[in-house]
């Protein structure tokens, strides 16, 4: 299950004071759809899960908790996608050093 990082900002008070949020999150892969026998098994989405956002000591209200859920849902997929492009250049790299 791989985490990843990224910085995200809430603003608060009438001045729109903004504060910086460092945002860990994880990506647990869903399951394509697929049949087993007669029974057909549904397709499963990614499972996505904020591990921590630090907010230099501002707590996050309810509603900013759910922007930050949001926007590590619309990264999640740009993640995975060099998260799995990395780990295939590692094991090329691997493989062309024990050649």
């Amino acid at each position: 299950m791989p985490t990843f990082h990224f910085i995200s900002y809430v603003y608060r008070g009438p001045t729109e004071r903004e504060h910086e949020v460092e945002v860990t999150y994880s990506v647990t892969p869903g399951r394509a759809a697929c049949l087993y026998g007669d029974y057909p098994h549904p397709a499963e989405p990614d499972e996505i899960e904020i591990v921590s956002a630090n907010a230099d000591g501002v707590e996050l209200y309810d509603h900013e908790w759910d922007s930050i859920y949001d926007e590590a849902c619309d990264r999640a997929d740009q993640d995975m996608a060099e998260y799995h492009a990395d780990a295939a250049e590692y094991l090329r790299d691997l493989r062309s050093d024990a050649a």
